[in-house]
């Protein structure tokens, strides 16, 4: 399951904090912004860059920068604080993340109790932005004390948040890694590495993820053949989203376009030119 980047969560500049009804089926997402979650009833399936926690009431999670992660209730329902920190709020967190490695699930009664006392602060409407900037502080410093060495190499931030934004706008057109790596005015050998380092697929792939998402919604809206699908969303050749869809859906889109009609409603008259 390839993550998607949250351009909405990333083009929004303002701390975030909501609670909600978590159920099932969220997506699997990415963006530059701290999140972190914190189960206020029952328990929620937690996952963060490929592995799997159950959280409990009270238990809390932090996804940092560039981390793909997406939350599941365990049973029909459960509840949560969901907060999102933009980096501009919090740099001396994310220099000390790129130093440290930060522990993803945290228990400690101590760091929970900060935590939930800096959340339930955080709800306030009358907070100024300098008691926001506080209470952020309380909450991520407590999380700096649950830290050990990075071995990797630490991310460019401000890289990744470009590079991201730039395939986002141009992915329907024929770029490629050095017409990237030549609008950002980087080496390609420099964003290629980077790009794999932090995501562990190559752009490449990534690029045609986000073209293959794009033709399943055309797909489903019937308007337009498979061709046009794929031509529109920035494959140059049938051969090649033939080729791509095969290898991210495990069938092709004549057969993805089957199974479609095949879950209609009875009686729901079909169409399809491919």
């Amino acid at each position: 399951m390839q993550a998607i980047f949250g351009i909405k969560r990333e083009m929004d500049p303002n701390l975030f904090v909501a609670d909600y009804c978590i159920k099932r089926g969220s997506t699997l997402h990415f963006h530059s912004q701290i999140e972190l979650i914190q189960v206020t009833e029952g328990a929620v399936e937690v996952w963060i860059n490929e592995k799997k926690y159950v959280l409990r009431e009270g238990e809390a999670a932090i996804a940092t920068s560039y981390q793909a992660h997406l939350y599941n209730a365990v049973g029909e329902s459960a509840k949560a604080t969901v907060v999102c920190v933009p980096t501009e709020l919090c740099e001396d967190f994310v220099a000390a993340a790129q130093a440290t490695r930060i522990s993803t699930i945290l228990q400690a009664p101590e760091t929970l109790a900060r935590i939930s006392l800096a959340l339930s602060a955080l709800h306030a409407p009358q907070l100024n932005e300098v008691e926001k900037r506080g209470y952020i502080g309380v909450m991520l410093g407590a999380i700096l004390h649950h830290t050990e060495p990075q071995q990797e190499e630490s991310f460019n931030s401000p890289l990744l948040s470009k590079l991201l934004l730039y395939i986002n706008a141009n992915y329907k057109e024929n770029i490629s890694l050095s017409v990237v790596a030549s609008a950002l005015g980087y080496s390609p050998h420099y964003v290629a590495k980077h790009f794999r380092s932090c995501f562990h697929i190559p752009l490449g792939r990534y690029i045609n993820t986000i073209r293959l998402r794009n033709a399943v919604i055309l797909l489903r809206e019937r308007k337009l053949n498979v061709t046009s699908c794929a031509l529109e969303s920035g494959f140059n050749s049938v051969r090649t989203f033939y080729r791509a869809f095969l290898e991210e859906f495990g069938c092709t889109p004549k057969e993805y376009l089957k199974v479609l009609e095949g879950s209609a409603p009875a009686g729901t008259k079909q169409s399809r030119r491919s």
